[in-house]
């Protein structure tokens, strides 16, 4: 699962798919590049792999969740975006704990 932003997608995804692992990419952001969407898209067909696509906020919720469910009663998150990266909002930052999962 890939979960370490668009430079990742980019650097490491190609060599994953093409030894015919499949991946899950949660920064979905780095397909608006067309030429490596089309490049992820021909290596996971060619390789057998699966390319499976979750963005960010949704993956990280069913992690968590799955998280919670094995037993984790303490997550700290923190995400960070580079100066300019065109978001209002430039760093993240959420801290959470849960003594037993809600059912």
């Amino acid at each position: 699962m890939e979960c370490a932003g668009h430079s990742a997608v980019s650097d490491l995804v190609p060599e994953v798919l093409d030894a015919g692992i499949d991946v899950v990419v949660a920064s979905v952001g780095a397909l608006g590049d067309r030429g490596l969407r089309e490049s992820l898209e021909h290596r996971a067909s060619s390789a057998g792999a699966l390319l499976q696509l979750v963005p960010g906020a949704v993956g990280g919720l069913d992690a968590l969740r799955g998280a919670m469910l094995a037993g984790v009663d303490s997550v700290i998150y923190e995400g960070r975006k580079p100066p300019g990266h065109g978001r209002t909002q430039p760093r993240n930052v959420c801290a959470a704990s849960r003594a037993s999962p809600r059912r």
